[in-house]
């Protein structure tokens, strides 16, 4: 209730509606974390996983970056970057799983702020030797190939370019190849992290030596030397 005097001394009363205070939402998500492999980024996507990973689904511009310097780990951004996907590229100095932590923040349109934290769990790489096979006189199959690579279990692939070996499709499967040099690239990879590597396996082709034999007619030959003559 508003009691209110006019200019010739009338008091008013009005009667105001309650007023309604909205107060929307922050951008939020629970603290979590996430696997990469090593050399490869990161990939988080920050929005999705508001959207989707149980946050409250609200758009926002985010900021991270790593706040844990892991001696172990290198090549991480240490200074504030902005964007929905975490591209780091992180590289596991180790042979034993590593962990990075991010702080993320999430900004809406009123400039409301939200941080978070995201634990990355860095496999190690995985370890490929390859053999190179010597020359062969007719194009190789599958079945001379993985005869020469060596690698420690799991799962392995062949490919006909790198392109193919680093996204995965196309693996070659008994393919006869006619060309000088049969360059082919494996792909093994970790079945639990889901981690790969890819190797360069180089076949040299030569041309085939074929040994042909004839029969021939036996005929004896008869070598005649010239008299030589002795001079005083």
């Amino acid at each position: 209730m508003v009691n209110v005097t006019d200019a010739n001394g009338c008091v008013i009363t009005a009667i105001l509606a309650p007023a309604v205070l909205t107060v929307n939402p922050v951008p939020s998500a629970p603290n979590t974390n996430t696997n990469a492999c090593s050399e490869a980024s990161v990939g988080f996507n920050l929005q999705h996983y508001l959207n989707f990973g149980g946050g409250n689904g609200m758009s926002a511009d985010f900021g991270w970056h790593a706040i844990s310097d892991n001696p172990l780990v290198s090549v991480k951004v240490l200074v504030p970057t902005t964007g929905n996907i975490i591209t780091d590229v992180l590289t596991n100095n180790t042979t034993f799983p590593q962990s990075v932590t991010y702080r993320i923040t999430a900004t809406d349109c009123d400039g409301s702020l939200h941080t978070s934290t995201l634990d990355v769990i860095v496999s190690p790489a995985p370890e490929m030797t390859i053999t190179q096979p010597p020359a062969v006189c007719s194009s190789p199959d599958l079945t001379i190939l993985m005869t020469a690579v060596t690698i420690p279990g799991e799962s392995y692939t062949y490919h006909t370019s790198l392109a193919d070996a680093i996204s995965g499709p196309n693996a070659l499967s008994g393919t006869a190849i006619t060309t000088a040099t049969f360059d082919t690239y494996a792909r093994y990879t970790i079945s639990t992290t889901g981690c790969f590597a890819t190797g360069l396996i180089e076949v040299p082709i030569g041309a085939c030596v074929q040994v042909i034999a004839k029969a021939m007619t036996k005929r004896r030959r008869h070598a005649y030397l010239s008299p030589i003559s002795m001079v005083d």
